[in-house]
C-alpha cells in the first residue's frame, strides 16, 4: 500500500457541531428553523448544497433560497472553519505512522475549498496530506461515483 485517501468529516475530524453551528448562523439570517446535530448528521456526507436544501425543506422555505442560504453558510464557515472541530482520537497518530512508513496521504472531502484549508489548520492538520480534493472541485454526481477518490490518489501520485 503506497497511498491512502481519507475523508475529512467523521473520519479524521469531528466537524458535526461546527457544521450545525455554522448552518444555523445562515438559517437565522433568513429567519428559518434551525437544525440540530442529529439533523445535520443525516445530511452532512452529501455536501453543503444537500445540507442547505434539507434545512430549507424543514422550514418549508422556497428552494429558490438555496443559493443565497448556501452562500451565507459558506461565508460563516469560512470566517471560522475550525470552530468546534476536533481531531478524532488516534487520527493524528495514524497519519504520522503512515507517513513514517512512506505512505502518501490524500484527503477527499465534500467541504468547499473555501473551508477545507482552515478546517485543517485549526486542529493542526495542515501539511498532513500530500493532496487535498475539496467538494467544489467536482460535480456532486462524480463525488458519489468515487471520482473524487481517484483524483485525490492521482494528485498525490504526481507529487512523488
Amino acid at each position: 500500500m503506497d497511498t491512502v485517501v481519507f475523508d475529512l468529516d467523521g473520519t479524521v475530524v469531528d466537524t458535526l457541531s461546527g457544521t450545525t453551528r455554522t448552518l444555523n448562523i445562515a438559517l437565522r439570517s433568513y429567519v428559518l428553523m434551525e437544525f440540530t446535530d442529529d439533523e445535520t448528521r443525516e445530511h452532512i456526507g452529501l455536501g453543503d448544497n444537500a445540507l442547505v436544501c434539507a434545512a430549507l425543506r424543514k422550514s418549508e422555505a422556497s428552494p429558490d433560497l438555496a443559493g443565497e442560504v448556501q452562500e451565507a453558510y459558506l461565508r460563516a464557515y469560512a470566517a471560522d472553519p475550525g470552530h468546534l472541530a476536533v481531531v478524532h482520537p488516534g487520527a493524528e497518530v495514524l497519519l504520522k505512522r503512515l507517513r513514517a512508513r512512506g505512505v502518501r496521504l490524500a484527503l477527499c472531502t465534500n467541504k468547499s475549498s473555501r473551508i477545507t484549508g482552515g478546517m485543517l489548520r485549526t486542529p493542526g492538520l495542515d501539511g498532513a496530506f500530500d493532496a487535498v480534493v475539496s467538494g467544489d472541485e467536482l460535480p456532486t454526481a462524480n463525488r458519489i461515483r468515487g471520482i473524487c477518490w481517484k483524483r485525490s490518489a492521482a494528485r498525490v501520485a504526481r507529487r512523488r
